[in-house]
């Protein structure tokens, strides 16, 4: 990698800005996540998610695993 005198070259900046705004995007995104876990429960927040992703409803299965996933989960 070269340096200038003057600091790092355009490169390491873009990369380092790249850097820098992916580690934000993750602090906000789990910050948002951890907020939303918070205001409607563990065990609604995976079902939500798993039917926007899945496109389907839980199986009795999946419901007592969430339900077990939710009642042992602390922040």
């Amino acid at each position: 990698m070269t340096k200038t005198l003057e600091g790092d070259n355009r490169e390491d900046t873009l990369e380092g800005y790249i850097g820098i705004q992916a580690e934000a995007s993750l602090y906000y995104t789990l910050t948002d996540a951890h907020e939303l876990i918070q205001a409607i429960g563990l065990k609604d927040f995976l079902e939500a998610l798993y039917n926007e992703k899945q496109g389907r409803l839980l199986t009795v299965e999946e419901q007592e695993a969430m339900q077990v996933l939710h009642d042992r989960w602390e922040l």
